[in-house]
Parts: C-alpha cells; structure tokens; sequence
C-alpha cells in the first residue's frame, strides 16, 4: 500500500502484524540497512511508524528523549558540567547561555561527550583528548545549504564523512532552516528527516539504530548508551 490518510490505519495493523517476523529477521539474519528498507518502504515515507517499532522494542518510550532532553537533561547536565575544571567545558557553557535551541542542542551533545568520553582504547592522553574532540563529528557532520540529499551519496562526499555507521548531516547551517538527513555510507543509503530541530533529529538518529539493530559507533558509544 501506498501511505495515504485512508491507507494509515491499514499499514499501522500490517507493520504491528509483521512485527515478530522482521525482528527474528533482522537480529538473526542481519540484513543491511538498504535492504531493511526495501523490504519495509512505509518506513520511510511513514516515519511515525518507527516510533511505533521503537516503542515495542522499548516498552512505550519512544518519546522520552524528546521529553526529557531540553526540559531535565540539560539542566543537570550543566550543573555537573559547572564542577569541572577543563577549559573546553567551560567555553561552551558559556556559550550556551546565548543560543538558540538548535546551536544549545549541539553544544550540550559536546558537553556530554566530554563527560563521556569514548574510551581511550590504548591511546595515549592525547590521543584520548583528540578523540573527544572529534567524536561528535561522528554524529553530526555540515554541509553548505543547498547541497542536494543525492550528493551525499557520492564518493567525494562520503570521503567526508567520518563514520560508516550511519550519522546525521545537517545540510545548511544550524538555526537557519537546515535540513537533516541520516546517511549510512556503507550502505549508500541517505534518509531525509521530517524533523524540523536538532533534538528530534537526534530521536530520530537514536531509534534508526535500534530498529536496524546497528552497533553504536566506538567514538560514541557511551552517548548512545547514556541516550
């Protein structure tokens, strides 16, 4: 079926009904993130019913990120990050105080990645700062405004990206209409989001994870996992 206002009910029943099937299908089959999509389409033109998928993966929580990010999260996290003495930290708290939601959004990531660094993995203590401070380009990665979603998929573009699991692209800047797209470049798969702020974006990023039963990224993993 086609998504359509007369067909939503329809394909919600069918995709609660397929349910057990595509799990046992993916966890034991492991299929790529492509062909999880070519099997299941009304997930991307349907992007509500990935909050459904998430929601039975995780008992009725597909809304707490979005919940709980701006309004509890990160409040506490400035009050632990306010005892830390680093310089980094510090600057961006005081950046903090004046921006947007978006811009707030992207620092406060930055934030936590600093409180939860990835794991050093034999590095020495520089290699470990370096890593912290690159991490978050493994979640989300720019490009100038009006750069199409096929670009991304090309070979120069995905040089780019530093991360074969997929990450976000924000195409434009942050606060001034930019669009986000998940990019899997491993998989030469590109999904445009119909989020129109980093936060959801970042829910959207999170459960995409989930419902392809995908491996967080190393440079990430204690975020995913806090998340």
């Amino acid at each position: 079926m086609r998504p359509s206002t007369e067909n939503s009910s329809s394909i919600k029943n069918a995709i609660d009904q397929t349910f057990s099937y595509r799990r046992k299908w993916i966890m034991t089959k492991s299929p790529t993130v492509r062909e999880i999509f070519k099997e299941y389409p009304r997930f991307l033109d349907m992007p509500s019913l990935m909050d459904i998928e998430f929601s039975k993966l995780t008992d009725g929580k597909e809304d707490m990120f979005i919940r709980k990010w701006e309004g509890t999260i990160i409040p506490k996290l400035k009050e632990i990050a306010l005892l830390e003495k680093k310089m980094d930290i510090r600057q961006l708290l005081e950046k903090a105080d004046s921006q947007d939601d978006d811009e707030l959004c992207y620092t406060m990531l930055k934030v936590l990645i600093h409180l939860l660094p990835p794991m050093p993995s034999g590095r020495s203590a520089a290699g470990s700062k370096c890593c912290v401070n690159s991490a978050v380009s493994y979640l989300l990665e720019f490009v100038p405004a009006g750069t199409s979603v096929i670009s991304l998929l090309t070979e120069s573009m995905k040089g780019s990206l530093k991360s074969g699991q997929p990450q976000l692209v924000s195409i434009g800047s942050l606060g001034h209409g930019a669009q986000y797209v998940i990019v899997a470049k491993n998989d030469s798969f590109a999904l445009p989001l119909d989020v129109d702020n980093l936060t959801c974006a970042v829910d959207r990023l999170f459960k995409f994870y989930w419902l392809c039963n995908l491996q967080y990224p190393c440079q990430l993993s204690s975020v995913f996992s806090f998340f």
